[in-house]
């Protein structure tokens, strides 16, 4: 009877590990993305200065997958505060029982393309995981 209760008790902690395993997540994962969010526009200076290429942000997350912080590391300074307010909106998945907050590095791509006289679209943005959003601003060719 002993022994069919520890096996139980032993059963009850494995599965109860499961559980919290698969409804949280580990402080050494790479935190899930809930929710992205990209700048809403190229900076019409930026377009103008012709700035454009990678801007790096590091972003902490507190446990409850919010960010608390959002600093540029590189990039055009004209790019740099766009990506950093858009930093700010994104979610992370929660740290379940902790209270560790997390870093991790979002990477902004802006370019330009000609598109000819006529592009369907002036922005284009794609997300790529886990953490890269790229801009591509559609320019104009004049006749």
């Amino acid at each position: 009877m002993k022994n069919g209760l520890l096996i139980f008790g032993v059963l009850i902690v494995l599965v109860g590990g499961l559980a919290f395993a698969t409804n949280g997540q580990s402080i050494n994962e790479t935190p899930a993305v809930l929710l992205a969010v990209a700048p809403s526009s190229y900076p019409p200076i930026a377009l103008a200065a012709g700035a454009h290429g990678e801007v790096i942000i590091d972003v902490q997350i507190n446990a409850a997958g919010d960010v608390v912080a959002a600093k540029s590391s590189s990039g055009h300074p004209l790019l740099k505060k766009i990506c950093e307010e858009a930093a700010a909106k994104w979610k992370f998945s929660s740290l379940l029982g902790s209270t560790k907050e997390r870093t991790v590095q979002l990477s902004f791509g802006f370019t330009t393309v000609d598109l000819g006289p006529n592009p369907k679209y002036d922005l284009t943005t794609s997300f790529r995981p886990p953490y890269k959003v790229e801009l591509q601003h559609h320019s104009r060719t004049i006749e």
